[in-house]
């Protein structure tokens, strides 16, 4: 019953720091790990109703892929976004970052034959909603995906599948006939975003 108890108080304390820590930088809330826009007891629950399972590899809920899904995937969620979404961007401008937590780069099985159930995730974490339109995605082999005439709007989250599908607000599709991105015995990948002038915009690795 104790460690029940401090495994709840200790969740409420990240999250209530991961809150302040986000409110200063006047960015939404990346704890909001059920894309509900609120941190509340749902979000300790998406974290901690799997406390400490293991979790096979490429599993989006394992954000700092170490094997297990527990507290310290929140905490990577907070770190991740106190260190790469500092406020370096006017008031307006649109902040859009690669979104670990809810991408999936290592399918169950033959990626090859679950080219859908391959993707990577993108949100948009401040500012005014952007067009993506023009904007490109790329892996470490040079694999390059083009939007699609698209807006992101402030704290939305849009995944981009590997196969082929009908685009949506919240799904689009590379049209590939084959995985992309390297599983994690291959040592990993590289996802690089860029906008429609070929601007950096953020980049994530993932590596065994």
């Amino acid at each position: 019953m104790q460690a029940r108890r401090w495994i709840v108080l200790t969740l409420s304390l990240v999250l209530f720091l991961c809150g302040h820590v986000m409110a200063a930088a006047g960015l939404p809330h990346p704890c909001d790990v059920n894309g509900d826009n609120e941190i509340n007891l749902l979000d300790l629950v998406a974290i901690s109703v799997h406390m400490g399972t293991m979790a096979p590899s490429g599993t989006p809920e394992d954000t700092n892929q170490d094997g297990q899904i527990n507290l310290f995937d929140l905490v990577y969620v907070a770190i991740h976004f106190e260190t790469q979404a500092a406020v370096t961007h006017s008031a307006g401008a649109p902040v859009v970052k690669i979104a670990p937590w809810c991408s999936q780069f290592d399918t169950p099985g033959n990626d090859h034959y679950a080219l859908n159930e391959e993707y990577v995730c993108f949100e948009h974490v401040g500012g005014d909603p952007v067009n993506m339109t023009g904007w490109h995605v790329k892996d470490a082999q040079d694999h390059t995906y083009t939007f699609p005439p698209f807006t992101l709007a402030l704290g939305a989250h849009v995944r981009l599948h590997t196969g082929a599908g009908t685009d949506t607000s919240t799904d689009l599709y590379w049209g590939l006939d084959r995985a992309v991105w390297q599983n994690l015995w291959y040592g990993g990948d590289s996802v690089f975003l860029y906008d429609d002038a070929w601007v950096p915009k953020d980049q994530y690795t993932y590596v065994p």
